[in-house]
């Protein structure tokens, strides 16, 4: 039996996460970009936020709302904003309430969302409302608009997990 066979048959199953940590050439600032989840507890009285892994995976499939926190940058306000991306709603709530929840237990203080739940989003800041977009995409540092953003560290981790049952 084959390697890859095997593991199907062991049930495996492949997660990866990923960190990056971005400098500007001119002005040192730094952006740091991972791979951060959400759930929230069953009474819906607590939110935790946490790098993806295999016990945050299984926490967070078993949530009742779930899902994953990206950082975007504004470079009108100069400032972050983080998004998050609802992939999973198993209440009865619609994804506004969801929403509202979320804003309540949040600890950041600009905050949009997006969801491939039933609905259709747009990536505006929540200030200025104008477009927002991820740092590793301008070609200019953001905060300064002179030096070079470069990719200064970077990790990737492959998670593997077996279902021996």
């Amino acid at each position: 039996m084959s390697d890859k066979n095997i593991k199907k048959e062991l049930g495996e199953t492949e997660k990866m996460t990923r960190y990056s940590m971005f400098m500007c050439d001119n002005c040192n600032f730094i952006f740091e970009n991972k791979d951060v989840v959400f759930y929230i507890n069953d009474d819906l009285s607590e939110m935790t936020e946490e790098a993806l892994g295999i016990l945050s995976s299984r926490t967070m499939t078993g949530s009742k709302i779930s899902g994953f926190v990206h950082t975007w940058y504004c470079i009108h306000c100069k400032d972050f904003v983080d998004e998050y991306d609802i992939v999973s709603n198993k209440t009865n709530l619609s994804i506004r309430k969801v929403e509202e929840i979320i804003k309540k237990l949040s600890k950041h203080d600009k905050v949009i969302f997006t969801t491939n739940l039933k609905s259709i989003y747009h990536r505006n800041c929540p200030k200025c409302g104008r477009e927002i977009d991820a740092v590793w995409n301008f070609n200019k540092c953001p905060q300064c608009e002179k030096g070079n953003l470069r990719l200064i560290n970077e990790y990737i981790y492959e998670i593997k997990e077996y279902d021996l049952n």
